[in-house]
C-alpha cells in the first residue's frame, strides 16, 4: 500500500489503518477502511487497487477483477495495475486475458521483469518454447540475477534438447 495518497486527513488515516489491518490478517477490516476512502473520494484509484490486492491476497479473485478493472478506468496508464489482472487472469486458467493486460502492461513500462517472466511462463504452458526463451531472455536482460528467468530458460532449454 505504497501508492500516493490523497492529503485528505480521513483518507490518508484510512490509507494508514487499512494497511495496520492488513499486515495483521484483518482483510475485511482493511477493506472496510479503504471502502470508506471511496465512499469519501471515488476518484482515488489506490483505493481500488488496494481492495483488489486484498482479494487477491485471500483468492477472491473475481473481487479482484472487478476493483482492478475500477481503478484502470481512473488511472489507465498505471501499468501495475494491468500486471495485477494478468496474474489474476492466469490464476484463473483465462489465459488469453492474461496476455492482454501483460501486452498492455509493457507497452506503457518494458522494463518490469514481471512481465516478460508472465509471458514466458504462458508461452511455456502452452508449449511456445521459442517464445518462452525470448521472453525470458528479454527478462535477463533486464536484470542478468533475475532467478526465475535464469531457471525457466533452463527449463525451456532442456525441453529443446529432447525435442
Amino acid at each position: 500500500m505504497t501508492k500516493k495518497i490523497s492529503t485528505n486527513k480521513i483518507i490518508k488515516d484510512n490509507f494508514e489503518n487499512a494497511a495496520e489491518q492488513k499486515k495483521i490478517g484483518n482483510y475485511e477490516v482493511a477493506i472496510n477502511f479503504l471502502k470508506k476512502n471511496i465512499a469519501l473520494d471515488p476518484g482515488i484509484y489506490e483505493s481500488y487497487f488496494n481492495i483488489a490486492n486484498i482479494y487477491e491476497e485471500i483468492g477472491n479473485y473475481n473481487e479482484a477483477i472487478k476493483y482492478l478493472i475500477k481503478a484502470s478506468k481512473i488511472n489507465p496508464n498505471d501499468y501495475e495495475i494491468k500486471v495485477n489482472l494478468g496474474n489474476i487472469y492466469i490464476h484463473k486458467d483465462l489465459f488469453k486475458e492474461a496476455m492482454e493486460q501483460f501486452q498492455l502492461a509493457f507497452s506503457l513500462n518494458q522494463k518490469d521483469c514481471r512481465i516478460s517472466n508472465s509471458v514466458g511462463m504462458i508461452q511455456r504452458k502452452f508449449d511456445n518454447n521459442t517464445n518462452a526463451k525470448n521472453a525470458f531472455e528479454y527478462s535477463l536482460s533486464l536484470d542478468p540475477t533475475n532467478e526465475f528467468a535464469i531457471t525457466q530458460l533452463s527449463i525451456v532449454e532442456i525441453g529443446r534438447a529432447h525435442v
